[in-house]
């Protein structure tokens, strides 16, 4: 039967996509994760078996769901519901197990009542009586390939790494025939007692040392090379990623993805090397033992083999529990990150003894498998060990026996067949690393390979806002292909310098039309077209974005200075910052730090108040003067007088001003007023229209959600 390609979940509740691309590939149909997830999303919850089946359609299979009586009659592979809301491919099914190919934890051999214990019995089948196409390969070429790429564009340092280290072996293969000669010779006084035999180890040792230091030096400039390419082009990569890709992201298992670019680089600059050099050489190896004596290199060959295999089996059983334990340790600084990022939430419900368990449950996983990774790992690794240090044994034996090779050719054999043995089982070590680097590359392929916003080679068109007016043209959003409209059908216009007021029930859309606007989420339908020119996938996202203010609910700060938190990085006067602070009200609070604007802030912002943040926050988004301000409850942490005093500052502003307010007192003061409910735009005027002839509005100002 052939074998399920495993391939890994990245997004939480994103299994079902998963198991739907193994399947797939089992039947030569290729797609890939990246490609699902953007086309279909990843819906709250996860995926139904409806959802599942639509999908395999427009892929082209045809599947159906079944009730499953006996899990023996049913055709493998297949797609199980498993466990709570979680679904894996059944790859093949005994009287006394099942092999299942988890997408969170890979390949896992249950036992027949094990699995069934979990098993709901509803199982999705490919239909047997369909042809299914063949489809193209996505469209990530050779040319997209970041390894090849880089092996090409340094690959004069890798040819003379490659050439130093054939040196090294050249050298290595020497001192067999000079330790023959010493042996066989022992006798000669010009061999053994002249001062040539010193020079020439000298010389040897010299050689030896030179080529090593260099081959040394080359390869740590190499592994510092990829190092910095690889990290350089993943955080590049994900600062160009759009907004929707964090969505469903775990802040650890991003950064466990720019972590292993390190393993990566070894893996390149070292093994592939490796690799090379070791086939070259047992070749050779082979054909200068079989010089001495063909009974003992068959012999020799024989032992090979059989150490091959053992390292291979080891290999097979390591990789599996890598799968596995790259996912727990993922879990594991998920949490952690949740536990540091958000300690005073823990505190101030006591949950630390509720979170601790929640670590030590996973951290307990994590040390499970570490725990038979080593158990298994000892036994099998010391086979080569132990077959390794009796192998000389076995070779001066047997040559003693044979009697027909002298005893120097009999110990230049056998330092001649423990640098074939070494090889080997090098190449079978090297072949661990390479398939145990797939998963860190899967892993890194799914964020280089997920679409950016803009690419950095064409970023598109630059926007330049003069005016500030805003039209929505039929506007609609939804976060996946499976779920209900977040925005409907929302068409407005907004003049220039116009100051307008969202307001609505929580989650009737003002965030994510907010967002919209700010061109960070993409709309299903609809144009959005500011000063006469439509924002869509032609135009430079981050160019549009530096002609706006925007403050979102979520905005934070960094560690840094209160100067740097309000700059970023941009260019900006000092008079500009001064008055960015006076309209944000924090000139009180800058007077009263002795550094003022030098003072540090520490990470998120923890050292100072809500309200202090709010106003920094405020104050880096009208830096710019932009002609257009987008704020989501800037004054939230507020009281009353400031925020009055922030919003009257605002409203001053020569820029046209989108605000998301639940403060009654603020409404009266805007031109415009939209009210949201459910995802639809359901009115707009001034406040004292809205009062005579909307109901929605009346309950919010009533106190329904204002």
């Amino acid at each position: 039967m052939k074998r399920i390609k495993y391939i890994p979940a990245f997004e939480h509740s994103e299994c079902a996509l998963s198991c739907i691309v193994m399947i797939c590939l089992y039947y030569k149909n290729h797609t890939n994760l990246t490609m699902l997830r953007e086309e279909y999303g990843v819906p709250q919850g996860g995926f139904n078996i409806s959802q599942i089946i639509n999908i395999f359609k427009n892929i082209g299979l045809e599947t159906i769901a079944v009730k499953v009586n006996i899990l023996e009659s049913i055709k493998e592979p297949f797609i199980a519901y498993y466990g709570e809301d979680h679904f894996v491919v059944v790859e093949k099914v005994t009287k006394k197990s099942v092999i299942i190919i988890d997408p969170t934890y890979g390949k896992i051999k249950l036992q027949f009542s094990e699995f069934t214990e979990k098993f709901s019995g509803i199982a999705i089948l490919v239909a047997e009586d369909k042809s299914y196409p063949i489809k193209k390969k996505n469209n990530w070429s050779l040319k997209d390939n970041f390894i090849l790429i880089m092996i090409n564009r340094h690959k004069k340092i890798l040819l003379f790494i490659l050439l130093l280290s054939l040196g090294v072996q050249i050298v290595s293969v020497i001192i067999p025939s000079f330790i023959k000669m010493l042996l066989d010779f022992a006798t000669d006084a010009k061999i053994t007692q002249g001062t040539n035999i010193f020079i020439s180890i000298g010389i040897l040792a010299f050689i030896y040392y030179a080529l090593n230091v260099v081959r040394r030096r080359l390869i740590t400039k190499m592994q510092n090379i990829f190092d910095k390419e690889l990290t350089e082009s993943t955080v590049a990569k994900i600062l160009n990623l759009p907004l929707k890709f964090f969505i469903n992201r775990g802040k650890g298992e991003l950064l466990f993805t720019i972590n292993s670019n390190q393993y990566i680089r070894v893996f390149l600059s070292s093994n592939v090397i490796s690799i090379c050099i070791d086939l070259i050489f047992s070749f050779f190896y082979c054909y200068l033992m079989f010089q001495y004596s063909p009974y003992l290199t068959l012999i020799t060959i024989i032992i090979s083999i059989l150490l091959f295999i053992i390292t291979l089996m080891d290999t097979k059983f390591l990789l599996n529990k890598n799968q596995q334990q790259l996912r727990t340790i993922n879990e594991n600084q998920n949490i952690v990150n949740e536990i540091i990022s958000n300690i005073e939430t823990i505190k101030s419900v006591n949950a630390e003894q509720n979170m601790f368990k929640k670590w030590s449950s996973a951290f307990s996983k994590q040390f499970s498998i570490e725990t038979e990774k080593t158990r298994v790992d000892s036994l099998l690794e010391s086979l080569p060990l132990t077959i390794s240090i009796i192998f000389p044994l076995i070779i001066y034996s047997v040559g003693i026996r044979l009697g027909n090779i002298s005893v120097g050719s009999l110990v230049a054999f056998n330092t001649l067949s423990m640098s074939f043995l070494i090889p080997i089982l090098s190449i079978a070590d090297s072949y661990f690393q390479l398939i145990s680097s797939k998963v860190y590359i899967q892993q890194l392929l799914d964020v280089l390979k997920s679409k950016e916003e803009s690419k950095e080679s064409s970023p598109g068109r630059d926007i330049k806002i003069d005016r500030g007016e805003i039209v929505l043209d039929n506007i609609s959003y939804k976060y996946d292909y499976f779920s209900k409209n977040i925005i409907s059908d929302i068409s407005l216009s907004i003049k220039s310098n116009e100051k307008v007021a969202i307001v609505g029930e929580s989650g009737s859309g003002k965030s994510t039309l907010l967002k919209i606007i700010a061109g960070l989420l993409v709309p299903e339908q609809g144009k959005i077209i500011i000063d006469g020119q439509e924002i869509n996938d032609n135009i430079n996202k981050k160019s549009y974005r530096k002609s706006l203010g925007i403050l979102l609910q979520n905005n934070s700060l960094f560690n840094g200075s209160i100067k740097n938190n309000i700059e970023l990085g941009r260019e900006v006067k000092d008079k500009d910052i001064l008055k960015a602070t006076k309209q944000a009200d924090l000139e009180k609070f800058l007077t009263s730090l002795p550094a003022g604007l030098n003072t540090i802030i520490s990470e998120s912002g923890r050292n100072i108040s809500g309200g202090q943040i709010q106003k920094i926050c405020i104050a880096r988004s009208l830096i710019f003067e932009p002609k257009i301000l987008l704020m989501d409850e800037p004054t939230s942490s507020l009281d009353q007088i400031s925020d009055e005093k922030i919003i009257d500052s605002l409203l001053n502003i020569n820029s046209t001003i989108i605000i998301i307010s639940h403060r009654l007192s603020n409404m009266k003061k805007f031109d415009k007023i939209l009210v949201m409910s459910d995802g639809k735009l359901i009115a707009q005027g001034n406040h004292d229209f809205l009062l005579r002839t909307n109901e929605q509005y009346k309950y919010l100002v009533s106190g329904g959600g204002i």
